[in-house]
């Protein structure tokens, strides 16, 4: 091939011509239609002719490399999106046998209702049982309202929001312990912040009057679960994640601290219903000792204005 080359240079009249015919042989011979002789003394290769062999096979490589490149990236497309599509099927799937779990709970009806980062939990609310329900995918926890104490929203180990009963246990109003005081609400709750953080877990505990549980945590955002364990960072692709879970103990809180509040309530009217058949069960009972003349008027109304916080 090389003698055939230099044959072209001679013959042709201007060597732009020759030039060009050389470059198509090469090419030719790069695409396997013509023979490549055997190895060849350097000298025996015109120098144009040597340079240009040498870039086409270098183009040549180039192009495999770039193929190879290519076939990579469409491929990793390809998967992302078969993966995504899989993803949301499954959690759709989750969503429904959820969604079933809840509604063949035995005794309870969901009037509300908080469901989690894709579908791995819901918490529901049945106001007329007056209880709440933890379920996940192989567990279902009820609690009464009135086994609760306390709830707190937990970001990483750190209480960002609190809220206690006013009840008291053993004449020690339990709210006390709780920063804050008895029925406070501590910190706020705010994705929109411009503080750069990473968070791994946003969790909701509730202490109960339960001694063989006492404290029950609702995992609203765990970067292992839900964010397949890479580190979710402030502005970053998953960070959404980390606000729909924050969002979702915020509504679990709030209902809590609703049903806190409604059971406190409940609880004053009953005592002030008690303290007032106290009072007139008294009342009757100095009535009758007066009336049997065992004490004096003036001592009757005596006990009457003590009675009565006149």
């Amino acid at each position: 091939m090389f003698s055939e080359i230099g044959k072209i240079e001679e013959s042709y009249k201007s060597k732009e011509d020759a030039h060009v015919r050389v470059g198509t042989l090469l090419v030719q011979s790069s695409l396997g239609h013509l023979p490549i002789p055997g190895k060849r003394r350097r000298s025996d290769c015109p120098r144009f002719s040597c340079i240009l062999y040498q870039t086409i096979l270098i183009n040549k490589v180039y192009m495999e490399l770039l193929t190879i490149i290519i076939i990579v990236f469409v491929g990793g497309i390809i998967w992302a999106i078969v993966s995504g599509i899989n993803g949301r099927q499954e959690v759709k799937e989750r969503g429904v046998l959820m969604e079933e779990k809840v509604n063949s709970m035995n005794n309870f009806t969901a009037t509300q209702k908080v469901v989690g980062v894709n579908n791995l939990y819901t918490f529901a609310v049945d106001s007329n049982r007056r209880e709440v329900a933890y379920i996940e995918e192989n567990q279902e926890t009820i609690v009464a309202y009135d086994e609760i104490i306390s709830v707190e929203v937990i970001e990483d180990n750190t209480v960002v929001a609190s809220k206690s009963t006013m009840r008291t246990v053993g004449g020690a109003v339990v709210g006390g312990a709780i920063a804050g005081g008895a029925g406070a609400v501590v910190g706020g709750l705010s994705g929109n912040t411009n503080m750069k953080k990473k968070v791994k877990m946003v969790q909701v505990k509730l202490r109960l009057r339960d001694i063989a549980n006492p404290t029950l945590f609702i995992n609203c955002f765990d970067y292992k679960t839900m964010a397949g364990g890479q580190e979710v960072k402030t502005g970053g692709m998953l960070w959404f994640i980390y606000e729909q879970g924050l969002k979702d103990a915020q509504s679990i809180a709030d209902l809590i601290s609703i049903i806190i509040d409604d059971v406190d309530r409940n609880q004053k009217t009953s005592q002030q219903s008690t303290n007032s058949n106290s009072i007139a069960d008294e009342l009757s009972k100095l009535a009758d000792l007066k009336s049997k003349g065992i004490i004096t008027e003036e001592e009757f109304n005596a006990q009457k204005s003590k009675l009565l916080n006149l």
